[in-house]
């Protein structure tokens, strides 16, 4: 089948003012699947999800969502406060792999 294109679904995302304009179409009272065809929205349903989330949570539930996942606080390392352990054990390491004759 050479030549055939196929659609990949994408998540489309509408501005703010556009959402609040469509439910407050649709909650007057005009048909959501007439409104949905004129604006080009998918399916009347994404209205229907608009107007349940504009009922019960107000204008501010249509206004985007943050993205991704929320930044980790950094944990800070601390200095070793025994630093001369690493001046001690670092002549025998190299050479001795098994700890056994290190030593003055």
């Amino acid at each position: 089948m050479a030549g055939v294109l196929v659609a990949k679904w994408t998540k489309k995302s509408y501005p703010f003012e556009f959402k609040v304009e469509a439910v407050r179409r649709a909650l007057a009272g005009e048909p959501k699947a007439d409104l949905a065809r004129e604006l080009g929205l998918s399916s009347p349903k994404l209205l229907e999800v608009w107007a349940r989330t504009y009922r019960n949570e107000g204008e501010n539930g249509l206004r985007p969502k943050p993205r991704g996942t929320r930044p980790r606080p950094r944990l800070r390392l601390r200095s070793p406060s025994w630093s001369g352990r690493a001046a001690r054990t670092s002549s025998c390491a190299p050479r001795t792999p098994t700890w056994e004759k290190c030593g003055p």
